[in-house]
C-alpha cells in the first residue's frame, strides 16, 4: 500500500507544475487576446485541474487515518476534479456555436458534476481502510467523464478541421484524443481493481494494473502539453484573423473616406442647384401647402414625388410613407388595373381628368376628381402635376338627394292613397298619381296644370273652404273627412291631411287622401247588426280588461257597462268564473279557434244560464258574444224530467207483462216456506224433537225467504224513479239479472234461453237500471214475436255478449214470426206498435237511452225467420277520472236551486 502512495505523490508532483503553468499561459492569453469565450471556459478547466492535483497533493501528506481536515481536503479535491469535464465540454461547445452555453446550461452541468462528486466521495468513505480503493471508488467517476469530455473536444476540434482547415485544431484534435484513450486507460484499471476486490477474483491483478497504469503520468503531462499548445495556436489563428479584420477594416475606410469627399463635393454643388430652385419656388410653395385642393407629383411609374398637406391629411399617412409610396398603391385594390390606362392617356395626350377611388390608411374609401398635366420642359425626366378635390361627400348627397327623389316619385306614383302636390303660389296642381286621378274620375293629363279651386265640384263647399283656409294659412290638414263627388255624380267619404314640401325651390303642398268609404258602410253594417243581435258583445285585452260592450237589453247584466268597462274580469266576476273565461282566452290565441263556455251566474233572486263564445279579433284581442240560455235550459230539463217519466211508464208496462209469472215465482217459495214451518211446528211436537230436522227445514225456509227477497230486490231496482247515474257496470251481470228476473215467463210460454255470454268483456259507463230496461224490453219483444209464431215454431231465443273492439255488444236472437219490411222500418218510430195493448213507445226509448249512452241500438232480420236485436256501447276507459261515478242531472239540480 506504501508504494501506491508513493507513486500517487510522484504523479501528481510532476503533473501539478505543467498544469499551473498551462493555466496561467492560457489566462494570460485570454485577457490579451479579445478574451473569447471558449479560451475563458479552457482556462477554467486547467484551473480546475490544478487546484485538484494541488488539493491531491496535499491530503497525500495527510497520515493513512482518516480525520476531519484530511476528509474536507479530499471531498474539496473530488469536486474540483469532477469540475474539470464540464468545463472542457463548454469550452468546446463555446467554440463550435458561440453563445451555445446559456447561464442555466452552466448551472445545470456544474450542478450535476458538483453531485456526482458528492456522491463519490460518499461511496469512497467505505473503503476508508483501504486507501488505493478509496481513491478508485473517488476517481472512477472523475476519469470517465474526463474521458468523455476530451473525446467530445476531439469531435469539436476534428469538425473546425474540416470546415477551416486549421492546423491547430488538428494538433489540438489529436492531443484529446489520445488524452481521452489515456484518462480511459485509467478508468479501466479502476474498475478492473473494484470489480476484482469486490468479487474476490482476480483483486490483486486489478491492483497491479491500477499502480502500472499510474506510470502513465509522463504520457499524461505530455498529452496536457500537446492540448495547451493546440489551444495556444487557435488562439494565435483567432488573433491572426482579428488582425486581418482589422486591416481590411481600415483599407475600407480609406476608400470610404475618399469616395465621401468626393460625394462631398457632389453634394456641395447639389446644394448650390437646390439653393437656386427653393428661390423660385419659395413664391408658390405656400400657396401650395395652404391649398385645400390636393396637389401630388408623379413620375410615369407612379413613385409620388411631392404631396402638400391637404394630401397628407386626406390619406392619413406621414409625409415620409407617401413619399416612399406610388400612386398605384393609393387607388382602391378593385380599380388598381386601370393606373396603366390612366398612364397611357395622360402620356399621349398630355393630360387626364375623371374621378378616382382612393384607400385611406384607416381603410376607408373616398372619391377624388382630378385634372393632371404631363411637365416635359425643364425637367430632367417627365413628371405628372396632379390636382384634385375630394367629393366623397358631394357624390354621396347628390346620389342620396336622386335616390331620395327616386323613392318619393315611386312611393307618390304607386301609393294606394290618393296623392297630389299643389303649387302653394298660384294653386296649381302639379303633380298627382293614380289613385287621386281614379279617386276623382279625371285623368292625370287634364289635372295637371289646372288650377284646383276650378276643380269645385271635387268638395262639397264646406269642406272647400276648410281646405283653402289650410294653404292659404300655410297650415296643416290633419285626417280631416271630407265628401268629395266623382266626376261621375258620385261621392265617397275621404280622409284628407295636407303637408308643406318643397319641390324644385318652389314651397308645395303634398296632399294625401284615404277613401274609407267601403271602411264607413262597413261599421254601418257592423253597428246595424250589433243593433239587431239580442246577445251580449264584449271585447277585452288577452288579459281580461274589458274595452268595448254591446248589451241590448242589460237587465241581466252583473252591473251596468259603464260600472266595468276599463276593469279587469276578475274584478267583476266571481273568481273561478274568470278563471275559466281567461284559460278559453289563452285557448283562442294559441289555437285561432273559436271556444265554446257554458256557465250560470246568480241574478237577483234566480240563477241564469248563459253560453258565450270567444274569438280572436283585431289587435290581439278578443271577442265574446254572451247568450242567455236560461229558457232553453230550463226547457230542456223540463223536457229531461218528461222523458224521464216517460221511460219509467215503460219500465213499468214492460214489468206489467211478468205479473203473473212473478206471482208465480214468490208463490212458489212461499209455499215451501208453509210447508217447512208446518214440518218443523210436527217436529218440535214430538216427544224428542230431531233437532237436525228442524234446523234443515229452518234453513230450507231462510233459503226460500232469500229467493222472494231477490225477485222483489230485482223488481224493486226496475221500478224504481231516481235521477240517472253513470258509473261503470258489468253488461254480463245486467243480462243475468234481467234473465232471472224474466225466468218464470219463459217457464210459463214454454221458451228455452240459450245464454252464450262472453269472457272476460269489460265494463261500460252507464246507468245500470236503464240498461236492465233496454235488455228488459228487447227480450219481452222476442217473447211476443214467439207467441205470435203459433204452437208448432222453434220457441228459442239466443242472448249473447260480446268484445268487438273498443265496443260491448249485447245481441237477443228469436225465432219468431219476424215482421214485414214495413214493419221492419218502422219499428224504432215513436208510437208504432203492432200489438193491440202495446203503445209503441218500447223500442224508441231503448234507442233514446243508448243515445244518451253514446251507443247505438239496431235490428236485423235472420236468413230464415225471426228478427235479430243487438245494441253496442263503448267500453269505460279505466282511468280513474272516468271511472269516478258522474250525475247528467247536475243542471237539472241548479235549475231546482234557481
Amino acid at each position: 500500500m506504501t508504494g501506491a502512495m508513493d507513486v500517487l505523490r510522484t504523479l501528481v508532483s510532476a503533473q501539478l507544475p505543467v498544469t499551473i503553468f498551462l493555466a496561467v499561459l492560457l489566462w494570460s492569453l485570454h485577457a490579451r487576446h479579445r478574451r473569447p469565450e471558449f479560451n475563458r471556459w479552457w482556462a477554467s478547466a486547467w484551473t480546475l485541474y490544478a487546484l485538484f492535483l494541488a488539493g491531491g497533493r496535499l491530503a497525500l501528506t495527510f497520515p493513512t487515518a482518516w480525520s476531519m481536515g484530511k476528509g474536507f481536503i479530499v471531498l474539496l479535491t473530488t469536486l474540483l476534479g469532477f469540475l474539470v469535464g464540464p468545463a472542457l465540454v463548454f469550452g468546446a461547445a463555446s467554440l463550435r456555436s458561440p453563445g451555445s452555453v446559456t447561464r442555466l446550461r452552466s448551472l445545470a452541468g456544474i450542478s450535476g458534476a458538483l453531485v456526482l462528486g458528492a456522491l463519490s466521495f460518499a461511496a469512497s468513505i467505505a473503503w476508508t481502510t483501504d486507501p488505493l480503493t478509496s481513491f478508485a471508488v473517488r476517481h472512477v467517476g472523475r476519469t470517465f467523464g474526463l474521458a468523455v469530455a476530451l473525446f467530445f473536444c476531439a469531435w469539436v476540434f476534428f469538425r473546425r478541421v474540416r470546415e477551416t482547415k486549421s492546423s491547430a485544431a488538428w494538433v489540438t484534435g489529436i492531443c484529446c484524443l489520445a488524452d481521452g484513450v489515456n484518462q480511459s486507460a485509467y478508468t479501466g484499471a479502476m474498475l478492473l481493481h473494484l470489480f476484482g476486490t469486490a468479487t474476490g477474483v482476480l483483486g490483486e491483478v486489478g491492483s497491479a494494473m491500477l499502480l502500472r497504469s499510474a506510470r502513465l503520468v509522463y504520457v499524461d503531462v505530455a498529452l496536457t502539453c500537446g492540448i495547451c499548445l493546440g489551444m495556444v495556436l487557435l488562439l494565435v489563428e483567432e488573433y491572426q484573423r482579428s488582425e486581418r479584420a482589422l486591416t481590411e477594416s481600415v483599407t475600407r475606410r480609406r476608400e470610404v473616406s475618399e469616395e465621401n469627399t468626393a460625394l462631398q463635393l457632389e453634394i456641395r454643388a447639389r446644394q448650390e442647384i437646390e439653393r437656386q430652385l427653393r428661390a423660385s419656388e419659395d413664391r408658390y410653395r405656400d400657396l401650395v401647402e395652404h391649398s385645400e385642393d390636393l396637389l401630388v407629383t408623379h413620375d410615369l411609374h407612379g413613385r409620388v414625388l411631392s404631396c402638400n398637406s391637404a394630401t397628407v391629411r386626406a390619406l392619413g399617412y406621414d409625409v415620409n410613407e407617401l413619399l416612399t409610396m406610388s400612386v398605384r398603391e393609393m387607388l382602391a385594390p378593385e380599380v388598381r388595373d386601370q393606373f396603366d390606362e390612366y398612364l397611357t392617356v395622360i402620356q399621349r395626350d398630355g393630360v387626364a381628368t375623371g374621378i378616382m377611388r382612393v384607400t385611406t390608411q384607416q381603410g376607408e374609401r373616398r372619391l377624388w376628381s382630378y385634372h393632371n398635366t404631363l411637365r416635359t420642359d425643364g425637367v430632367a425626366s417627365p413628371i405628372v402635376r396632379a390636382m384634385g378635390r375630394d367629393v366623397t361627400e358631394q357624390l354621396r348627397a347628390e346620389r342620396a338627394l336622386r335616390l331620395s327623389e327616386e323613392k318619393f316619385a315611386v312611393a307618390f306614383r304607386s301609393s294606394p292613397s290618393a296623392k297630389a302636390i299643389i303649387s302653394a303660389a298660384d294653386d296649381r296642381f302639379l303633380d298627382v298619381n293614380h289613385a287621386f286621378a281614379a279617386q276623382t274620375g279625371y285623368a292625370r293629363a287634364e289635372l295637371v296644370n289646372r288650377v284646383w279651386p276650378d276643380m269645385g265640384m271635387w268638395f262639397e263647399p264646406g269642406d272647400r273652404a276648410a281646405l283653402r283656409d289650410a294653404l292659404s294659412e300655410n297650415r296643416r290638414l290633419h285626417a280631416r273627412e271630407m265628401r268629395v263627388r266623382h266626376r261621375d255624380g258620385s261621392v265617397a267619404t275621404v280622409v284628407f291631411s295636407t303637408e308643406v314640401v318643397h319641390v324644385g325651390g318652389e314651397r308645395c303642398v303634398l296632399l294625401a287622401g284615404l277613401d274609407v268609404t267601403a271602411r264607413k258602410e262597413v261599421e254601418a253594417r257592423h253597428q246595424a247588426i250589433l243593433r239587431a243581435l239580442p246577445d251580449w258583445v264584449f271585447l277585452l285585452t288577452p288579459d281580461g280588461v274589458f274595452l268595448e260592450c254591446h248589451a241590448r237589453d242589460q237587465r241581466h247584466l252583473v252591473m251596468p257597462p259603464s260600472d266595468f268597462i276599463g276593469r279587469h274580469i276578475m274584478d267583476v266576476l266571481p273568481p273561478d268564473l274568470a278563471t275559466r273565461l281567461l284559460g278559453s282566452f289563452r285557448e283562442v290565441l294559441r289555437s285561432d279557434q273559436v271556444a265554446t263556455l257554458e256557465y250560470t251566474l246568480p241574478i237577483g233572486e234566480e240563477t241564469r244560464f248563459y253560453e258565450v263564445r270567444t274569438v280572436r279579433s283585431d289587435g290581439g284581442q278578443v271577442l265574446s258574444l254572451v247568450r242567455d240560455v236560461t229558457d232553453q235550459k230550463r226547457a230542456e230539463l223540463r223536457a229531461r224530467d218528461l222523458q224521464d217519466e216517460l221511460t219509467h211508464a215503460a219500465r213499468v208496462m214492460s214489468l206489467g207483462t211478468l205479473t203473473g209469472s212473478l206471482a208465480h215465482e214468490i208463490n212458489q217459495p212461499l209455499t215451501a216456506i208453509r210447508s217447512n214451518a208446518y214440518a218443523a211446528l210436527r217436529l218440535l211436537e214430538a216427544e224428542t224433537p230431531d233437532v237436525g230436522e228442524v234446523r234443515d227445514a229452518l234453513s230450507d225456509i231462510a233459503t226460500d225467504n232469500q229467493r222472494i227477497d231477490d225477485v222483489l230486490s230485482r223488481l224493486r231496482g226496475l221500478l224504481r224513479k231516481e235521477r240517472r247515474e253513470y258509473a261503470l257496470v258489468d253488461v254480463n251481470a245486467i243480462v243475468n239479472d234481467v234473465l232471472a228476473l224474466a225466468h218464470s215467463h219463459f217457464i210459463e210460454h214454454r221458451i228455452s234461453v240459450d245464454v252464450e255470454l262472453g269472457a272476460d268483456v269489460p265494463a261500460v259507463l252507464g246507468d245500470r237500471v236503464q240498461l236492465q230496461q233496454v235488455v228488459l224490453n228487447v227480450l219481452m219483444n222476442a217473447v211476443d214475436a214467439i207467441r205470435a209464431g203459433g204452437p208448432g215454431d222453434d220457441r228459442r231465443v239466443t242472448v249473447t255478449t260480446a268484445t268487438t273492439g273498443s265496443q260491448v255488444s249485447v245481441s237477443i236472437t228469436d225465432r219468431g214470426a219476424g215482421a214485414s219490411t214495413g214493419e221492419f222500418e218502422q219499428m224504432f218510430t215513436p208510437f208504432y206498435t203492432t200489438k193491440p195493448e202495446g203503445m209503441g213507445l218500447g223500442l224508441s226509448i231503448c234507442r233514446t237511452i243508448m243515445d244518451a249512452h253514446g251507443g247505438r241500438i239496431s235490428a236485423r232480420r235472420n236468413p230464415d225467420r225471426g228478427l235479430t236485436c243487438w245494441f253496442v256501447v263503448d267500453a269505460a276507459d279505466p282511468s280513474p277520472s272516468v271511472i269516478a261515478p258522474h250525475s247528467f242531472a247536475m243542471a237539472g239540480e241548479a235549475g231546482a236551486q234557481a
